[in-house]
């Protein structure tokens, strides 16, 4: 079972990933509380690089339905405390999210002849390498515009300012 664990769960943190599996399988599958970073601080990304897109698109409506409530319900920090509420959740969820998600790729891929099942494994589980990449340059892109658009207006308005209100000769 241990060779399909690894398998499922890639080339990137499998020893880590094998001994909190462990844990849970001791429990009969059931939680046992655990942190996970990378889970508390990225969230749906982290679970879309993890291929576990039920999660992400949970998480995207979630943060879609509360941007919206947050918009019409007058409450500004709604967004917030969503954001923060569920990176706690994920943090201590995580884990026992990916194992869920792992255990059921397993059983997925039981009836599946010898020679048919690894690759199966090798594409429901492990990674998405392309995932930080792509999020990453949004991020940096994000960041430039949102630096570059407050400068603008700043150097924008006090050209006029020194432009418009300039004494005459």
């Amino acid at each position: 079972m241990n060779y399909h664990y690894e398998t499922a769960i890639g080339d990137l943190h499998t020893q880590e990933y094998l001994r909190r599996f462990a844990r849970y399988d001791k429990r009969g599958g059931w939680y046992v509380p655990s942190w996970s970073w990378p889970a508390f601080l990225f969230m749906g990304v982290w679970a879309l690089y993890r291929k576990m897109y039920r999660n992400f698109w949970y998480f995207a409506v979630i943060f879609g339905i509360f941007s919206f409530a947050e918009e019409a319900s007058g409450f500004e920090d709604l967004f917030l405390l969503t954001w923060v509420v569920t990176a706690i959740f994920y943090g201590f969820a995580g884990d026992y999210f990916y194992y869920r998600h792992i255990r059921k790729v397993l059983q997925e891929a039981e009836p599946l002849s010898a020679t048919e099942r690894l690759p199966f494994l090798e594409s429901r589980g492990g990674i998405k390498p392309w995932v930080p990449w792509v999020f990453g340059f949004f991020g940096v892109i994000g960041a430039a515009i949102a630096i570059s658009i407050p400068l603008y207006d700043y150097f924008d308005k006090s050209h006029h300012r020194t432009t418009l209100y300039q004494p005459k000769n």
